[in-house]
């Protein structure tokens, strides 16, 4: 399950590649419309700062594929966190 391991650097690559290295958030809470799109830096994963990002399950409980996967900044990943998202 996705919440309980880290997503396989094959499927985060894939993801990757789809996103564009881009935030895929949705959640118009953060304060953006739609995806929210903050460009993140491939080597600043896990990085607290802008630029930094994580790959997070879109389902905690699904598999760990590139379908549930979503890279998301690190403004939003705090956001999340915070509000007991992850």
């Amino acid at each position: 399950m996705a919440g309980k391991e880290p997503f396989p650097t094959l499927v985060v690559n894939e993801v990757w590649a789809r996103c564009g290295g881009c935030c895929e958030c949705e959640d118009e809470s953060h304060g953006h419309d739609g995806k929210c799109g903050q460009r993140c830096i491939l080597p600043m994963q896990g990085g607290p700062n802008i630029g930094g990002w994580e790959a997070i399950a879109r389902d905690p409980e699904g598999p760990l594929t590139a379908d549930n996967c979503m890279i998301v900044c690190a403004p939003c990943f705090k956001k999340m966190r915070d509000a007991g998202r992850i």
